[in-house]
């Protein structure tokens, strides 16, 4: 499994130098708060682009994720609110109880 993910690294970093070196061209980006374009090659726009792109996925993503362990959280009180003698460990199935003792 890792000589497969070496292989993949590998020609992730080949297309990204394949694309930088054959994109050299300079476009001009306009942000709305500088008042002169700012002048950059066309493949440093376009991994500036996809790195914010991948960032604010993360982001949106981690919110979501944090949203619902919280309201697991909240749930898992109220379980052992109404039956408080209750063991979580013993009606999960066994890897995951193995998975929780850890």
């Amino acid at each position: 499994m890792r000589i497969v993910s070496v292989i993949v690294s590998a020609l992730i970093v080949l297309l990204v130098v394949s694309f930088t070196v054959l994109n050299t061209t300079e476009v001009s980006i306009d942000l709305i708060l500088n008042e002169k374009p700012i002048k950059v090659s066309f493949s440093l726009a376009m991994v500036i682009a996809f790195g914010l792109g991948a960032l604010l996925g993360v982001l949106s993503a981690s919110w979501v994720i944090l949203k619902l362990k919280r309201a697991n959280h909240r749930l898992e009180k109220k379980l052992h609110k109404a039956m408080p003698g209750l063991d979580m460990k013993s009606t999960l199935p066994p890897a995951e109880r193995d998975v929780r003792k850890a």
